[in-house]
């Protein structure tokens, strides 16, 4: 299953989840230390939506004490400081060219985003 990447602009990119992984770990070896995700707290009120009002404040609260900060996860919020951080150590790899790798470092740039 892939991974959509989604920022504030209203920019998306899919990048299949074994890249997206690969990426991460490209980035890691090139001095980027991961300050790990926030949860998307919109995303997890509609998860636990109740059908009849509102949602399950219980369960979002569990989701959130629970929440690793995992760059797998859905729903995972990257800050912008981290996304910024993260295109520095891509564009330090020297991988020019790689389409995947200039795609990221370009979205990156243009702020924090959710994975999804």
């Amino acid at each position: 299953m892939p991974v959509r990447l989604r920022n504030n602009l209203g920019n998306a990119i899919t990048i299949a989840r074994g890249e997206w992984e690969t990426l991460l770990n490209i980035a890691r070896d090139h001095g980027w230390i991961p300050q790990g995700t926030m949860p998307d707290i919109d995303a997890l009120k509609k998860r636990f939506r109740n059908p009849d009002d509102g949602y399950d404040e219980n369960a979002v609260r569990k989701a959130i004490d629970e929440w690793d900060g995992s760059y797998s996860i859905s729903e995972g919020v990257v800050t912008y400081a981290d996304s910024l951080n993260l295109s520095f150590a891509l564009e330090d790899t020297g991988s020019h060219g790689h389409r995947g790798i200039e795609d990221l470092i370009a979205f990156c740039r243009e702020g924090g985003f959710i994975i999804s």
